[in-house]
């Protein structure tokens, strides 16, 4: 997988790592403000959607969330790499974003209501073949990341690109 950016997108305790494979897909959740993210609205907007919806949150978990799904829907570009995890078995699976984001409403009450189709490589990579810095790198409690350069290419090296 050689891939100018490389997107890690993680669901609740993997629990849609099969869903997402056997989809062709990713996904996150934000319901509070999935249909104005996929609408183009602006951040602050967002940020306004968010508070309306939640009114105890805290700024910072504001931020947070409308930065994750501004990444996701903005950020992320089609032909760019996407990893997720399970937990369980310890791999990861590559993909390639195949598509726009979009908002399904059929996914709010699973936590998948920002939808990125992918198509996915066959196969998966165990964890225990990283090296213990990429590990490390992908440990963070973020939904959506771009990986570090050095992870990148470790994950290409391993895929065989």
């Amino acid at each position: 997988m050689n891939v100018a950016t490389l997107w890690m997108v993680r669901s609740a305790q993997g629990g849609h790592y099969h869903t997402f494979y056997a989809r062709g897909m990713v996904a996150i959740g934000w319901r509070h403000i999935a249909a104005a993210a996929c609408a183009g609205a602006a951040r602050d907007v967002l940020a306004a959607n968010y508070r309306a919806a939640l009114p105890e949150a805290k700024a910072g978990s504001i931020r947070a969330g409308v930065a994750q799904v501004w990444r996701f829907v903005h950020e992320m570009q089609i032909g760019d790499g996407v990893l997720t995890y399970d937990p369980v078995s310890r791999h990861y699976r590559c993909g390639m974003i195949g598509g726009a984001a979009w908002h399904d409403p059929a996914g709010e009450e699973t936590a998948m209501c920002i939808v990125r189709s992918v198509v996915w490589q066959h196969g998966e990579i165990r964890r225990d073949v990283l090296s213990a810095t990429a590990q490390k790198r992908l440990n963070a409690m973020l939904a959506v990341f771009a990986l570090h350069p050095a992870v990148r290419a470790e994950f290409a090296r391993i895929a065989g690109a």
